[in-house]
């Protein structure tokens, strides 16, 4: 039976776009540990490439930290599993969230009609509260209040659902011609 295929670090990092620093780390760590090394070159196996992908899902796809990922793949216990599965769907959901209002923002920056958008009501509405969010007040008094992020950060994303329901049409890259901003609720974005 003829042994396994091995591939060196190299071609594994241009195989799975992964730089191979970020695989000696990985070894380094005990993440993906390479398969063998054949005169100081790091090669893997097939169940060590298996590795690198579960370690991609969460890692890349997920977007989940290195401690997490490492959790998440050195777990033997189910219920530890699922917990710690839980909380990173609670991360990616949160990480959706501000992916949608990202989105959300520049759909809206498209149709602003405005030059510049410190002009415009609703982005500068929004940005003021994510000021306040980032800074722990609600009022702009740099007073911190125990509740005022959650407030300011339900605020923002409040406005940006305001924000998404007022965008008209469906996006294209062509220009839009010179209207009012869309306002739908702006003026209870102050309240």
């Amino acid at each position: 039976m003829p042994a396994e295929r091995t591939y060196s670090i190299s071609e594994v990092g241009t195989a799975f776009d992964v730089p191979v620093s970020t695989l000696r780390y990985y070894d380094d760590i005990g993440l993906v540990a390479a398969s063998h090394r054949r005169s100081r070159v790091r090669h893997y196996d097939q169940r060590a490439l298996e590795r690198l992908v579960y370690v991609q899902l969460f890692r890349l796809d997920g977007m989940l930290s290195i401690d997490h990922t490492a959790d998440l793949i050195a777990s033997t216990n189910r219920e530890q599993r699922n917990k710690l599965f839980s909380d990173s769907r609670a991360e990616l959901a949160d990480r959706i969230q501000r992916l949608q209002q990202a989105h959300d923002m520049l759909a809206h920056m498209m149709k602003c009609p405005h030059d510049s958008t410190g002009d415009c009501e609703v982005i500068g509405t929004f940005l003021s509260e994510r000021v306040a969010a980032a800074m722990g007040t609600v009022d702009g008094t740099g007073d911190p209040a125990e509740d005022a992020v959650p407030r300011s950060r339900e605020r923002a994303s409040e406005t940006l659902r305001r924000l998404a329901e007022s965008l008209h049409g469906p996006l294209d890259d062509q220009p839009q011609p010179k209207r009012d901003c869309p306002q739908e609720g702006a003026e209870q974005l102050r309240a």
